[in-house]
C-alpha cells in the first residue's frame, strides 16, 4: 500500500519560493547574468526587489572572491604571460592610477562583470583587498541603484 501526502499550497510555494532562489543564485554567480540581470530576473520571477538583490549581491561576491584567491595560483603556474600582461598593464595603470584608477574600477565592474575585472584588476596591478572592496562598492552602489528602479518603478505601473 503507497502511501502520499497531498501537498499543501504553502509547501508547493515554499518549493517553487526556493527554485526561484536557486535560479537568482545561480544567474548571478555565472558570467552570463551577473548582478545587472539576475536582479530584473528575480522581479520577473515574482521575488520582492530587495530579496532578489540580497541574493544577487551575495551570489555575485562569490566568484570575486575565487577568482582574486586564483589569480595567484596563475601568477605562479603560468610567470611569463602573467608578467607580460602584468608589465604591461603596470604601464596603463600608471597613466590611469593617479586620476581614474579607482573612479574606473567603480564603474565599469557592474558593466563588464567581476570575471573580467577580477582578472584585469590583478594585471593591472591592484592589491587583492583594493580589488575586493572597489568591486564590492561597485556591485552594491549599481545593485541598489537597480532595486530601488525596480522597486518605485513597479508601483508606478499600477497607476499609469
Amino acid at each position: 500500500m503507497a502511501y502520499s501526502t497531498p501537498l499543501s499550497r504553502e509547501r508547493i510555494d515554499l518549493v517553487l519560493n526556493a527554485e526561484t532562489l536557486v535560479a537568482i543564485t545561480l544567474l548571478s554567480a555565472s558570467p552570463v547574468g551577473e548582478i545587472l540581470v539576475a536582479i530584473p530576473a528575480g522581479v520577473a520571477l515574482g521575488v520582492e526587489p530587495f530579496t532578489s538583490f540580497v541574493v544577487a549581491f551575495a551570489a555575485n561576491l562569490l566568484p570575486l572572491v575565487i577568482l582574486l584567491l586564483l589569480m595567484d595560483r596563475f601568477e605562479r603556474r603560468f610567470p611569463r604571460l602573467f608578467n607580460y600582461f602584468a608589465k604591461e598593464g603596470g604601464r596603463f595603470r600608471k597613466r590611469l592610477e593617479g586620476r581614474y584608477g579607482s573612479a574606473i574600477m567603480l564603474l565599469i565592474t557592474p558593466l563588464i562583470g567581476v570575471y573580467a575585472t577580477s582578472v584585469t584588476s590583478k594585471f593591472l596591478g591592484f592589491g587583492k583587498m583594493r580589488s575586493f572592496l572597489l568591486q564590492l562598492t561597485s556591485l552594491a552602489a549599481y545593485g541598489l541603484l537597480e532595486t530601488f528602479g525596480l522597486h518605485f518603478g513597479i508601483q508606478l505601473l499600477p497607476n499609469l
